[in-house]
């Protein structure tokens, strides 16, 4: 993608913020290093044991060597040749040698894949380093991602025997090449440095564990020059097992004693005898395929509107999983359909939402019973309390507004099959003992099935459901609970007939909160060690960044907190200023959406709110980027034309206040800062509005003026054809003037 497309409200400095559609950019990496730095260890043995590399009969396994080295010698002198000729210098000379090694690596793969016969391969090494397109989220779901998702691909994808497709949600792992054998050893100072080869294997298992249906870790196969290790990445870091060769050294001796036995057992366990879960499928839960789906959902008592939604097309299939509540919550549910909402990080909490309905035994007969609902699953932090514990002293509040859902069952994910069964942590799955860095799998049920907020059909339901979001938030933090993480995923609509508010506030695994309000009867499971210390409830790190947040939403004086690595408390103030993004990003994505949107404005949605890095964000932050559009004069005819047709002037109102509300806030942090640090007697000339910043009556203020607005003026309200992933919930989701004509999608 140019990055000289966009130029409209772009602030008077640039940090490149187009860099992180590109493949591999360095403000990713950036970002990135930071959070895998204390995160890697290198030649760990476990890595061979989890794969269960030793588990092919040796004499096989000698026999298929001896002919690997004989009839692919050929292939193995080729890398030998390309790979002898690099010039450490020279970073576009090592990407012309790594391509030339594709070839022969295709070769070698296939080889050691179909030594017994084709009949025995579960999967194949197929190149994806030249596919002629960019890949993306499965297209069903995109609407679950945000703007900006990365392009970059690996070199090799591992898939399903005879599925030639290069799709992020189609792999089961992943090979890196490199042409440089050096790339393969650790770093000096791993406290400080983390190598690129490591860095790419840690992006591809981002996006590879949030396009990949249930997965827990990803597994990539890095060639350096003739060597190679097997990287595991997870939720807590990457293991790296020993190196070894690809060739066997012909007696010259050169780097010590090479032996490609190994390479034979690797190549031919991930191709032949492991299974997914072994791979890094989800062992709580269970896939179900396209015929038992439609198999229970025509032996269930449900109304027709419903099975017909979980049955789709085969066009429209999408995986569904059985996914079981152990303990006090004894109930199973199966997924419909794509996820609602995804996140992108990997040392986050790497949270999914699913639409879902429950799945009940009844005289051994199974079937699907009750009403659509929604599942949340993330990795949470074992010294913070779970989140369901929260929504259990939320729902006690009797006086609480109707914007936060009811929690029908929750907890931490336990599986196994016998007793006792164990919890799913990051350190269960890689043979540890729990720590304070291991993460454990975190589920809840929730009663209401929301929309993205861009799902909006008419601005009055848009304004009315920020100001219902609003209005919960105020009422929690007079409680001492303050939510820690807005976005566009924990904003939304709340559709349907029976809706007791127009939107909803959810997901707060990072609230801050005093925890005394909670019970404390819930016993541990007893995999949990005694020793993982809990945390103070302000207490949160992003990699080595002291502060709590989606950094595409989060206030700037947080971003600030988190680029010096300074933490500040995490106020009401910093989550209203994050649901004016929000609002920002929802009008956007709901014009971008669609056709006929001018190609600047789409370019402009996805630098603002696509971007990756922290200086990126934080320079689209401080130009008021994320709500200026709305209001700004710089854009050309076509787009100002479209923006006149789309946007209400009360809705840009709305935005264009908010806005000055947040950069009032700016210049005060601004003038604080400077009175402290150069002393200064007069601040008179810097002083910002008098107005307070970022309140809840104040938002609450702007709001209803809005909305008042547009109710005195019907005519004024930019209506949008619904566009919904269910047709379940399509005819209950406008809440606008029925009697109004729509206007087509855009």
């Amino acid at each position: 993608m140019s990055e000289d497309k966009a130029q409209y409200l772009t602030p008077t400095y640039s940090l490149g913020g187009a860099g992180n559609f590109a493949a591999h950019s360095s403000s990713n990496h950036a970002l990135l290093k930071e959070e895998l730095l204390g995160r890697v260890k290198y030649d760990d043995p476990t890595v061979f044991k989890r794969l269960r590399i030793q588990d092919e009969d040796a004499t096989n396994i000698e026999r298929c060597h001896q002919f690997y080295q004989d009839k692919q010698d050929h292939n193995l002198q080729r890398l030998l040749e390309v790979t002898g000729k690099i010039d450490p210098r020279g970073e576009k000379r090592k990407r012309e040698v790594e391509q030339k090694m594709y070839e022969p690596l295709q070769q070698i793969f296939n080889f050691l894949a179909n030594f017994d016969g084709r009949a025995g391969v579960r999967r194949d090494f197929i190149e994806s380093a030249q596919a002629p397109h960019a890949w993306a989220p499965p297209t069903a779901a995109k609407d679950a991602f945000t703007p900006g998702f990365p392009r970059f691909r690996p070199d090799f994808d591992l898939v399903d025997k005879g599925s030639s497709a290069h799709h992020w949600d189609r792999c089961v792992g992943f090979v890196e090449v490199k042409a440089d054998r050096e790339d393969g050893n650790p770093p000096q100072d791993m406290n400080k440095t983390v190598k690129e080869v490591v860095m790419q294997c840690a992006d591809y298992a981002r996006i590879h564990l949030a396009c990949r249906q249930f997965w827990v870790f990803s597994v990539v196969l890095i060639i350096t020059a003739m060597d190679f290790r097997v990287a595991i990445v997870d939720h807590t870091g990457v293991l790296l097992s020993p190196r070894h060769s690809i060739i066997d050294d012909r007696g010259d001796g050169a780097g010590g004693q090479r032996d490609a036995r190994m390479f034979v057992r690797v190549v031919r366990a991930l191709s032949r005898s492991l299974s997914e879960r072994e791979l890094g499928q989800d062992p709580s839960v269970t896939p179900l395929s396209q015929k038992e789906l439609e198999e229970l959902a025509h032996s269930s008592s449900i109304p027709g509107e419903l099975r017909r939604v979980i049955m789709p097309g085969n066009d429209d299939y999408y995986p569904s999983y059985i996914v079981p509540f152990h303990g006090p919550d004894n109930r199973t549910w199966c997924t419909v359909g794509p996820p609602i909402w995804v996140s992108l990080s990997l040392f986050g909490r790497g949270t999914t939402v699913w639409r879902v309905v429950e799945l009940v035994t009844s005289n051994t007969k199974r079937g699907f019973s009750g009403e659509m609902r929604v599942l949340k699953s993330s990795w949470r932090d074992q010294r913070r309390s779970p989140e369901a514990d929260l929504y259990r002293v939320i729902s006690t509040y009797d006086d609480c507004p109707p914007g936060v859902p009811e929690l029908l069952c929750g907890g931490d994910v336990l599986y196994g099959d016998r007793q006792p069964l164990k919890l799913l942590t990051t350190a269960q799955l890689r043979g540890d003992q729990e720590s304070s860095e291991s993460k454990v799998l975190h589920r809840l049920v929730l009663s209401i099935v929301g929309e993205g907020l861009w799902k909006y059909t008419d601005e009055l339901q848009l304004l009315r459901a920020f100001r219902a979001v609003v209005e919960v938030h105020e009422y929690l933090c007079s409680k001492g609970i303050i939510h820690g993480d807005i976005s566009a995923g924990n904003l939304l609509l709340w559709p349907g007939p029976s809706a007791k508010a127009a939107g909803f506030l959810s997901d707060f695994d990072l609230a801050h909160f005093d925890e005394s309000v909670l019970p404390h009867a819930q016993e541990k499971p007893v995999d949990i060690a005694s020793e993982v210390k809990h945390a103070s409830v302000t207490e949160n790190t992003r990699g080595h960044i002291p502060v709590t947040g989606t950094l595409q939403f989060m206030a700037l004086e947080l971003l600030g907190s988190a680029f010096s690595k300074k933490a500040i408390e995490h106020t009401a103030a910093h989550d209203l200023e994050a649901i004016s993004y929000v609002l920002g990003y929802t009008v956007l994505r709901q014009l971008t959406s669609g056709q006929g949107c001018p190609g600047p404005l789409g370019e402009y949605f996805k630098k603002v709110f696509g971007a990756m890095s922290l200086l990126d964000i934080m320079e689209w932050r401080g130009s008021g980027s994320p709500l200026k559009w709305a209001v700004s004069n710089s854009w050309d005819e076509e787009v100002e034309a479209f923006l006149s047709q789309h946007v209400s002037g009360p809705v840009a109102h709305v935005m264009h206040h908010m806005s000055q509300v947040n950069q009032n806030a700016h210049l005060r942090i601004e003038n604080a800062t400077a009175r402290r640090r150069y002393e200064s007697d007069d601040d008179s000339d810097t002083e910002a509005s008098e107005e307070k910043d970022c309140t809840h009556s104040h938002y609450l203020k702007i709001l209803n003026k809005g909305i008042r607005r547009l109710e005195k003026s019907p005519a004024s309200v930019k209506t949008f054809s619904p566009v919904l992933q269910t047709p379940y919930l399509a005819k209950s989701h406008s809440s606008g003037n029925p009697k109004k004509k729509q206007k087509k999608a855009v």
